[in-house]
């Protein structure tokens, strides 16, 4: 068996947040940059292990904080606004078969909230709170369903829910069971 590592230090995501109250929206923006407005770096590293020769295994992570800032701009960080706690967590696979690779991966990002945001009432991405009864669900089942199967793009927004969440498969009924399920979960309606 054999086993390999690598460690790095980069230069931390900034979590965009655009919008007040019901109307927030959140994209963390962790594209490659030249600058660091914040100064936050995020550590991490992967450690792969080799059972066999054809087959890697690999488990890797990631810590540190994010910056956040108003608008669609990683340059305008929010005065005052509490820098969030970041963790990545990963597992990995690689299968060697002649000249064919095959690779998969899950990794799983979260930003923890803060009682002392100035933005979106200490919200963070997913801490959106669907039971306001003024709130996201007050559209109906129809349109909420139609936004699952079509896509759908907050205004505003510089990203979109892609049609069908990205599952060519998914069906009709598929959608409406999800949005059942969203107000079963989340708004207890």
């Amino acid at each position: 068996m054999r086993a390999n590592y690598a460690t790095y230090v980069s230069k931390g995501p900034t979590l965009l947040v655009d919008g007040h109250g019901d109307e927030v929206e959140m994209e963390m923006e962790t594209e490659a940059a030249t600058s660091n407005a914040d100064g936050n770096m995020v550590y991490g590293g992967r450690f792969g292990f080799l059972p066999i020769p054809a087959i890697e295994l690999g488990l890797s992570g990631a810590v540190g904080k994010i910056g956040v800032a108003e608008g669609h701009e990683v340059s305008e960080l929010s005065a005052g606004e509490p820098d969030r706690d970041y963790t990545v967590i990963g597992v990995d696979a690689i299968y060697n078969w002649s000249t064919l690779q095959l690779r998969g991966e899950f990794i799983e990002q979260s930003v923890g909230s803060d009682s002392g945001s100035t933005i979106a009432d200490g919200a963070a991405a997913g801490d959106l709170d669907f039971t306001k009864k003024d709130g996201r669900f007050t559209k109906t089942d129809e349109v909420l369903a139609s936004h699952i199967m079509n896509g759908f793009k907050s205004p505003g927004s510089s990203m979109a829910m892609p049609a069908k969440v990205g599952i060519s498969s998914l069906t009709q009924e598929q959608a409406e069971a999800i949005v059942t399920h969203m107000r079963q979960a989340f708004a207890g309606n």
